[in-house]
């Protein structure tokens, strides 16, 4: 049996709100949703924001339960802006930081997010249908001097896929 839950966030730079969605099977046995821990707005203000990468530490928790299946857990980015110069989904890095579960399997390097599905972790099914958190900073490349002033409203698509 295989199946997915999917689940957005949006972004906007400058403004910054979000919305989350998270989906639960109709027993509770499987389950994903997304904690926004922190204001995922970027700002850039000066060039020395322009220059270095930014971070929001502790910015997203992906939170599930699978009772009878592993699961994989990805994500995935779109940008979408009014400018004449789009940034690319490249420019978003998701960093692992920790985890409740003692079995699940992370990719801890930096994940550089794009159009495609990237693999964030796997996790066994979980006894008792305890729920398992993975903690996640959220940065951003440097933009340069390349890219039009403007709002650019990025969405994040999470899956968890059960095998």
């Amino acid at each position: 049996m295989r199946w997915s839950l999917s689940f957005l966030i949006f972004l906007i730079i400058i403004f910054g709100s979000v919305n989350v969605f998270a989906q639960q099977s109709g027993s509770g046995n499987n389950y994903l949703a997304l904690t926004v821990n922190n204001s995922l707005t970027f700002s850039f203000k000066n060039t020395t924001d322009l220059e270095t990468t930014q971070t929001i530490a502790n910015a997203l928790t992906v939170s599930l339960r699978s009772k009878d299946y592993n699961c994989t857990v990805s994500a995935k980015a779109s940008i979408n802006s009014n400018t004449t110069t789009p940034l690319p989904e490249n420019m978003l890095i998701l960093q692992y930081t920790g985890t409740s579960s003692t079995n699940g399997s992370p990719v801890t390097t930096p994940i550089t997010l794009s159009t495609g599905n990237t693999q964030l972790f796997t996790q066994p099914k979980t006894s008792a249908g305890n729920t398992v958190n993975y903690n996640y900073d959220l940065k951003m490349s440097p933009l340069g001097y390349t890219y039009a002033p403007g709002t650019y409203n990025i969405s994040l698509t999470f899956t968890m896929t059960q095998q």
